[in-house]
């Protein structure tokens, strides 16, 4: 911990101001069970979709409740749970995408005393990628029938024994749960799910945040641009791709037209310009500052451009993963044994992104409004009406980008993969 992050407790401590939406009190540490673990998981969801906390720090403290009699916050400290470890709460950060970086730890308060408080801090400026979105169901419920299938298969048939396993069962079926594809916001000291006007609120909040007092390009000469604008236009919607995958070379040939060697060659001679919006590291093409690019580029695309790009969109996140095919254990495994997607991730998520992106700036795209306002919601659609766990498990890096582009849509087909799809 850092004087800074010390000093900022120590406030917080001192001064003890009411719950809001950047701060709660806990009188007593997580526990160790599926019930309280997916409380945290609500808790921090809660926090990194909060409107009213977006840019602020955050944090949990634990050691401190509220007397009702006395109507205050009393210090009491850890005293009947100790401060699970960190490695505890990044695990279960893990169900959370985007991946949330937080920091928990104890420390004594006042400086000095034996008294000890724990915390969990998270940090503003490292988590700015809403929405977020829980990835996977907590507790599993199937794994637990798994084990307890094989708990009973292992030991002597007895009743009792039996019985006792079937009661663990059902406490852990019945205890608090989250599921994917569902989120939570916090409101004041409140959490609650998150709704279509909620996920509309917070990408309103994210495009001012991102192109409020826009600049086309800097640094960036608009003649070039527009003396590249046939090659340019096309690869600012797909936003990046890896050559080292056939697949992200194919789709860049069929979009921009011409063999990859004729076009990458234009790419090239980009890339020696100043300031170039174009980058090229490690096998890997990206292309930065999309937002205004889009927006200087946007009288140039027609309805063929974007139906060429929604059907191309709906090609790539409608890939499955190959690894989904091995056994779970066998899955990290995946790049040794030579399998690997037909597109990079890199494409993949990419192309998700463009689609909140072009759909905060529809009125500039004069030529096409009509395909432009559509595109995410046929995408979204199309990409998310299967039924099929493995392709829902390939896109999970996308999914933030799909629910920020058609949210109504997104949770529509959500709730019915919730009802519908029993996830391995």
């Amino acid at each position: 911990m850092n004087e800074e992050l010390k000093e900022k407790i120590y406030k917080i401590l001192t001064e003890l101001p009411s719950e809001n939406a950047c701060l709660d009190y806990k009188t007593n540490s997580y526990k160790d069970n599926a019930n309280d673990q997916a409380e945290f998981i609500k808790d921090l969801n809660g926090f990194l979709n909060s409107m009213d906390g977006y840019g602020h720090d955050k944090f949990i403290i634990i050691g401190v409740y509220y007397d009702d009699k006395k109507r205050k916050y009393i210090l009491n400290g850890l005293q009947e749970h100790d401060m699970n470890d960190d490695n505890y709460y990044q695990n279960l950060a893990s169900h959370i995408s985007p991946r949330p970086s937080l920091e928990t730890g104890k420390l004594k308060y006042p400086e000095g005393s034996e008294n000890e408080f724990g915390y969990i801090y998270i940090p503003a400026d490292k988590n700015q990628d809403r929405v977020y979105i829980i990835n996977k169901d907590y507790p599993d419920i199937q794994k637990s029938i798994d084990v307890f299938k094989t708990k009973i298969q292992n030991i002597p048939a007895l009743i009792e024994e039996y019985e006792k396993i079937t009661d663990e069962l059902k406490r852990t079926m019945n205890t608090n749960k989250v599921y994917k594809y569902t989120a939570w916001i916090r409101y004041g000291s409140v959490n609650t799910p998150l709704e279509c006007n909620d996920i509309k609120k917070i990408y309103e909040i994210n495009q001012e945040d991102r192109v409020g007092n826009p600049v086309f390009i800097p640094k960036y000469d608009l003649a070039t641009i527009n003396s590249k604008k046939n090659t340019l236009k096309m690869a600012v919607l797909l936003g990046g791709w890896d050559e080292s995958y056939e697949g992200d070379k194919e789709v860049i040939s069929n979009l921009l037209g011409g063999s990859y060697d004729e076009v990458i060659n234009e790419f090239r001679t980009m890339l020696k310009d100043e300031n170039s919006p174009i980058t090229f590291k490690n096998g890997k093409w990206k292309i930065e500052d999309r937002i205004n690019l889009l927006k200087s580029l946007a009288e140039n695309y027609f309805k063929d451009d974007i139906q060429n790009f929604q059907k191309t969109a709906i090609e790539i996140s409608t890939q499955i993963n190959p690894k989904f095919e091995l056994a779970p254990e066998q899955r990290s495994f995946a790049n040794i044994y030579g399998i690997k997607s037909k597109y990079s991730e890199l494409l993949k998520k990419s192309v998700a992104e463009t689609l909140p992106m072009v759909s905060s700036i529809t009125k500039d795209f004069i030529n096409c409004s009509d395909d432009i306002v559509s595109l995410p919601y046929y995408v979204v659609n199309d990409v998310l009406k299967t039924d099929n766990w493995e392709l829902l498990a390939t896109l999970e890096m996308a999914m933030p980008s799909l629910a920020e582009a058609a949210p109504e849509t997104f949770l529509k087909c959500g709730k019915i993969k919730l009802e519908t799809i029993q996830i391995q």
